[in-house]
């Protein structure tokens, strides 16, 4: 319960201290991204905060769902789910352009778990191949984006360096094949944002 509310209150605070610091209640903007590389793709549904140009408002707060689907390399069931949040800063208006930090806000509070893999060649001999990750360590990005906006509709292309630490936890519990090469926990990424104002 303790790391409900605390998760809770890391996504409610700064929104809360924007709002007072800019002495006015800030846009909500529903978005819908999707992003992409050899790996596979991720969708992402959230909502966006601030950046509004009339009241120089050059901070952007976003929290959103991601949705990992993996490429036909792997099997179906190496998906995960993440709920991040990210802080953007830069210029929002006709045109944008952006800096992004962000982080998987649920992984924060997850403790590690270890994972033992056993694998044998043959019935008499068997061997252990023990890959142990931490999953307490949350997965993460940078990114740079820009676009264009319309009287009621954004549209924002990026590029995000991510650390995907549940893609090699995934990989690892589903996939494992000593033949395979273990997918790195470092991706870039490419893709499309829109967001519609109300």
């Amino acid at each position: 319960m303790k790391k409900i509310i605390l998760s809770v209150l890391l996504f409610v605070s700064p929104t809360l201290w924007a709002d007072q610091y800019y002495q006015k209640q800030l846009t909500l903007t529903p978005i819908l991204g999707y992003e992409a590389n050899a790996l596979g793709n991720i969708t992402t549904l959230g909502l966006k905060f601030g950046g509004d140009a009339q009241s120089m408002n050059h901070v952007e707060l976003v929290t959103n769902l991601s949705f990992f689907t993996p490429s036909n390399q792997f099997r179906p069931d190496t998906n995960f789910t993440n709920f991040e949040t990210s802080v953007r800063f830069g210029v929002f208006d006709q045109i944008n352009f952006y800096g992004e930090l962000g982080v998987a806000l649920d992984e924060l509070f997850v403790d590690g778990i270890k994972n033992d893999f056993y694998f044998g060649d043959d019935y008499e001999h068997e061997y252990e191949y023990d890959y142990r990750r931490d999953s307490s360590r949350p997965d993460w990005f940078v990114g740079v984006g820009g676009g264009w906006r319309l009287d009621w509709l954004t549209v924002n292309v990026y590029a995000r360096y991510r650390y995907l630490e549940s893609l090699q936890e995934e990989y690892l519990r589903d996939n494992y094949d000593r033949y395979l090469v273990i997918p790195d926990r470092y991706q870039w990424f490419t893709g499309v944002e829109l967001s519609i104002r109300f």
